[in-house]
């Protein structure tokens, strides 16, 4: 079901859109997802959707960067330019399009 999920650059847009899609999974049959799709992507920028009283990823990464800074860590401005996100959701269809 990864194959159908992605990350909104405009989560309001998106759910005005019909986003349905199927999805057969070998011995447990077909299995069809609409919000779901991209709503799993929103929940690492808006946790308030599940329920969680927490800051969204790119929040977290830009509090992060600016401790970095104000500790003046590193004298290099570029550094920030290469943060990784690893993981399952890291690989999701528009994380990359993300501009913290």
């Amino acid at each position: 079901m990864q194959n159908l999920c992605y990350v909104a650059l405009d989560y309001e847009a998106e759910l005005r859109k019909d986003t349905e899609a199927s999805y057969e999974v070998a011995a447990a049959g077909w299995f069809t997802l609409a919000k779901e799709r991209f709503q799993t992507g929103e929940i690492l920028f808006q946790p308030r959707i599940a329920g969680m009283r927490a800051m969204g990823l790119h929040q977290a990464v830009a509090l992060c960067i600016d401790h970095c800074h104000d500790a003046e860590l590193t004298a290099d401005e570029s550094w920030f330019k290469t943060i990784v996100l690893a993981g399952g959701t890291a690989c999701l269809p528009g994380v990359a399009g993300i501009n913290v």
